[in-house]
């Protein structure tokens, strides 16, 4: 792909002014098409909702019909992790091809200072929205993974994150970049409207596909973990590299299940 630099391309503090690093697709000169960026986004949001709507309802009996734990989880594993990721990196990449190795554009080594700052970033965030919250008097749900904790679902669940946020991560960063071009193709927006929306959509539908995981509470899914996935995303448009946005969204999840799970841990 050939990339274009403009002088108005940069979205202020949310890019690095002194990187030629593009954004994927969306720096690209020849564009891609609305159908294509549709595709972007609906492929992987299908294969996630369907993924986590019946992970949800049948995981727990999946693993409980094995006697051996371990196998009921690798079972567990291979159908709520491993095929829909399998599915979504081969579908986009039979649409795209080459094209989507501009995802993981920018330098792995020196974003260190990043990832440290957007998890602070992240609690700071997180932290700020649930005082807001308890002043407000709006009802904040647990995450189901922490209500049915467990020192072994503690160990699945970190090793099982591994890839399970970096399907998170391929979901937010799609809806992201799709939303941006399609809004572009649209609606003739400027480069940084059109990312700025895409952003806001890419909230949206990160925090919809959580309604589960927090029963549905509505303001706690468009406002705290939207505003997460809006975290996220800046240490992507900052980076260019969805590595550094899978490492952030990890090691926040990990810290935030175990100061979590800690109150539990003394307890017992």
């Amino acid at each position: 792909m050939e990339y274009f630099f403009e002088g108005d391309m940069y979205m202020g503090i949310m890019e690095r002014k002194d990187s030629r690093i593009p954004m994927p697709f969306v720096d690209d000169t020849q564009g891609i098409s609305s159908i294509k960026a549709l595709l972007m986004i609906l492929i992987p949001v299908i294969i996630m909702t369907i993924t986590v709507n019946t992970g949800h309802q049948y995981s727990a009996g999946v693993v409980n019909s094995f006697e051996s734990l371990f196998l009921g989880d690798l079972v567990k594993f291979t159908l709520w992790v491993l095929i829909p990721f399998l599915l979504m990196t081969i579908s986009l990449g039979l649409i795209f091809g080459k094209e989507l190795k501009g995802f993981f554009s920018g330098s792995l080594k020196k974003n260190w200072k990043l990832i440290v700052g957007i998890v602070l970033l992240g609690f700071l965030v997180s932290g700020v929205m649930s005082i807001a919250f308890k002043v407000l008097h709006i009802p904040v749900e647990s995450n189901a993974a922490v209500k049915d904790f467990s020192l072994h679902s503690l160990g699945y669940i970190s090793i099982s994150n591994l890839l399970s946020l970096f399907n998170e991560e391929i979901i937010g960063l799609t809806s992201f970049i799709g939303s941006t071009i399609l809004i572009r193709n649209i609606f003739k927006t400027s480069r940084n409207v059109s990312l700025w929306i895409g952003m806001l959509v890419s909230a949206v539908i990160f925090g919809m596909l959580h309604y589960d995981a927090y029963n549905g509470n509505i303001p706690q899914i468009l406002l705290i973990i939207g505003s997460l996935r809006l975290v996220f995303n800046f240490s992507f448009t900052r980076s260019k590299n969805i590595v550094i946005s899978f490492v952030c969204h990890y090691i926040y999840d990990e810290l935030i299940f175990i100061i979590a799970v800690v109150p539990v841990l003394l307890k017992s």
